[in-house]
């Protein structure tokens, strides 16, 4: 099942090349994008009725689904129930499983409770990042609980309107555990010109006034793109080194063949190598991250070099074709008899 999916996304198309038997249910909701808390509180209650809705269907049929794969909470405690009603079981995996903690001892302690039951419902689940899968089985510390990795990826479609440049400035984006004020005192004093793309107020809250900064509040699509397109180079600078972030930024940039300054992390690791297809600087270093941006802006060069080999190393490993294939060859490893941990390459179609 895929709740904000169409029919003809390219993710769609390669799942159903390699299960041509399987049944992929789209559209409960537009996206999950969202700006504000109660925004996306207000579209659980659609993914839960969609995933209802789905069981409903395929286990009243004539032949049950081998598996479900979903891609939300709500759609495994949807499925849970159906399953509870009708007294049929299938295996339920959860993919793109990313799990935060939360700044009040008492919501992180209900969430925590919270997440546990959930996954204790699923057979397996399907991470962005191996450390990810270490962290959660020893925060929820479930014997049944069977993990894989897939790296993230994306399906990135360069308009023929879009011009890959240089423009004179560099860009930064994201809003989740991003640390626009590091990036902003690592620039105080520096004769370049940056741009930060994010919607929301709290990322920005540290940023310190600077002429050479600029602040895009309403930049998406296309409009995002050919920012990037048009960037010398691209800064994405992490907060919580222990948090999976920081990845769809990395592979659009990549994508477009500009080099990354990214902060060094333990998920972030495997997404490149240093001075070959990304920039790693150090964790709440100021002046790593300063000296990187004055080795790039200085080297054209080594802006060059790496931009274009960012730009294979995603065509290799980070497209939606790479992508459904390890999320497929997963989900097959988690149904077996026999699970090991894989590293492969999210989505959610019901399996065949």
């Amino acid at each position: 099942m895929e709740a904000y999916a169409e029919q003809d996304w390219p993710l769609v198309t390669r799942f159903l090349e390699r299960w041509p038997d399987a049944t992929v249910d789209c559209g409960a909701i537009p996206s999950l994008r969202y700006r504000t808390k109660l925004q996306f509180v207000l579209q659980l209650p659609k993914l839960f009725l969609f995933g209802f809705d789905v069981g409903i269907k395929a286990l009243r049929a004539d032949e049950p689904p081998k598996a479900f794969v979903v891609h939300t909470d709500p759609e495994v405690i949807a499925l849970a129930v159906v399953q509870l009603i009708t007294r049929k079981r299938v295996p339920i995996i959860l993919c793109g499983f990313i799990y935060t903690l939360r700044k009040s001892s008492l919501l992180t302690w209900l969430r925590r409770h919270y997440f546990r039951m959930v996954l204790a419902l699923t057979r397996g689940v399907i991470c962005h990042s191996t450390l990810e899968t270490i962290r959660y089985r020893r925060i929820f510390v479930l014997e049944s609980l069977r993990l894989a990795v897939v790296p993230f990826a994306l399906n990135v479609e360069i308009p023929p309107t879009i011009k890959i440049h240089e423009g004179g400035y560099v860009l930064s984006a994201g809003r989740a555990e991003r640390d626009y004020g590091l990036l902003s005192e690592a620039w105080s004093g520096l004769p370049l010109r940056l741009k930060i793309v994010c919607d929301t107020e709290a990322p920005l809250r540290s940023v310190k006034t600077s002429q050479n900064i600029e602040l895009l509040r309403r930049c998406f699509g296309s409009d995002f793109q050919r920012q990037i397109a048009g960037a010398d180079f691209v800064v994405v600078p992490i907060k919580d080194r222990q948090l999976s972030a920081g990845q769809m930024v990395l592979l659009q940039a990549m994508a477009l063949g500009k080099p990354v300054i990214i902060t060094r992390t333990p998920t972030t690791e495997e997404y490149g190598e240093h001075l070959k297809t990304l920039y790693f600087v150090d964790h709440g270093s100021v002046e790593s991250l300063r000296n990187a941006i004055l080795t790039l802006a200085n080297d054209p060069k080594l802006r060059a070099t790496i931009g274009t080999a960012a730009r294979a190393h995603y065509e290799r490993n980070h497209t939606v074709s790479a992508y459904a294939n390890g999320v497929l060859s997963a989900v097959e490893n988690l149904l077996s008899d026999e699970h090991t941990i894989d590293v492969c390459n999210r989505c959610g179609v019901q399996a065949p």
